[in-house]
C-alpha cells in the first residue's frame, strides 16, 4: 500500500507537469523551507508551533530533494542504481522511491536498494546529506540554546536578591 504523503507528492507532481515547471515546484518548496526557517530564527521561545515547523521544513527538505533527483533521473537516465523493474520518477511506486531515497539520504541512515551511479549523482546525494546534518545541528543547537535561556532566565528570577 502506498503511504498517504507519497499519494500526496504523486497529486503535485502530476499538477506540476500541467500548470507548471518541476524546476518551479523546487523554487515553492525551496521558498517555503526558507520561510519556515526564517520564522523558526525569529523566534525568542521554544513552543509547539516551533518543533512542528522544524519537523515540517525538515521533511519538506527531503521533498525538495526527492523532486531534484526525480528530474535529474529524467535528464540523466542511469544516475542511479536501482533494483530490476524499478525507477526514480514522477508517478506511482517511481514517487516512493525517489522520497525513499531522499528521506535515507537526508538523514544518512546509508543507502539500501538505490544507490548513486553517476558523479553528479554521488555529488548531489553528497550535498543532501551535507544539507540534512547541518539543519539538524544548527536547529537543535538553536533550540538547546533558547531553553537554556529560557531556564536561566527563570532561575535568575526565582532566587531571592541579595
Amino acid at each position: 500500500m502506498t503511504p498517504p504523503i507519497c499519494i500526496s507528492i504523486s497529486s503535485l507532481l502530476r499538477l506540476t507537469g500541467r500548470y507548471f515547471s518541476f524546476r518551479q515546484l523546487v523554487f515553492f518548496l525551496g521558498y517555503v523551507i526558507v520561510l519556515i526557517v526564517g520564522y523558526l530564527f525569529r523566534q525568542r521561545r521554544v513552543t509547539n508551533d516551533m518543533v512542528a515547523g522544524s519537523l515540517c521544513a525538515y521533511l519538506l527538505i527531503g521533498v525538495c530533494w526527492a523532486v531534484i533527483y526525480s528530474i535529474f533521473n529524467e535528464v540523466s537516465p542511469h544516475s542511479f542504481n536501482l533494483p530490476e523493474n524499478e525507477s526514480i520518477g514522477f508517478t506511482g511506486k517511481n514517487t516512493v522511491n525517489s522520497l525513499c531515497f531522499s528521506l535515507v539520504t537526508l538523514t544518512t541512515l546509508g543507502f539500501g536498494d538505490i544507490t548513486p551511479a553517476s558523479n553528479v549523482a554521488r555529488i548531489l546525494t553528497s550535498a543532501e546529506a551535507l544539507v540534512g546534518q547541518i539543519y539538524l545541528v544548527v536547529l537543535v543547537a538553536r533550540l538547546v540554546g533558547m531553553q537554556n535561556a529560557v531556564d536561566l532566565g527563570d532561575e535568575q528570577q526565582q532566587r531571592p536578591s541579595s
